[in-house]
């Protein structure tokens, strides 16, 4: 590979992502889009894994609290019927990764899970960024969809 162009992929790995909203939907209802200043207002969490034998940690926005503006059920309301909804999140390159909605809420789980937008302590690059979605507790990152751009929530048919 040419060193130029060696250069200007580094460089482009290494550079902050831009700030983008993050589109929420609610099956059966309209869209609510978050501006990277709505995110950065709501709760903030930090989310840690090991990767590639590095414990990384991830700090954003609780994801619950992101469903909650957009209308969803959280809290000692979400029983029953609620919980058959899952969470989809999908990422720029088309990965995507399902959540029960029972498990991004911190009335059935201890660990958040998070809209991340900076990893140790910086915001995250454009490999990953500007939003990944990280569960807090998991030992692998597998699940973990970077550069999201939208949020999905349905009931499981």
């Amino acid at each position: 590979m040419r060193p130029l162009l060696l250069a200007a992929l580094i460089t482009l790995a290494a550079t902050p992502a831009l700030a983008q909203d993050l589109k929420v939907t609610v099956q059966g209802r309209d869209s609510v889009v978050l501006t990277p200043a709505d995110l950065k207002a709501l709760p903030r969490a930090k989310a840690t894994f090991t990767a590639h034998g590095k414990q990384i940690t991830y700090e954003g926005a609780v994801l619950n609290a992101a469903l909650k503006q957009a209308g969803v059920v959280s809290g000692d309301r979400l029983m029953g019927r609620y919980l058959n909804q899952v969470v989809v999140a999908k990422g720029a390159d088309g990965f995507t990764a399902t959540y029960s909605l029972g498990e991004t809420d911190p009335i059935y789980r201890a660990n958040p899970v998070i809209v991340a937008d900076s990893k140790d302590g910086q915001p995250l690059d454009a490999k990953e960024g500007p939003y990944r979605l990280v569960v807090d507790g998991d030992l692998r990152p597998g699940r973990s969809v970077r550069q999201v751009v939208t949020v999905e929530v349905k009931a499981v048919p």
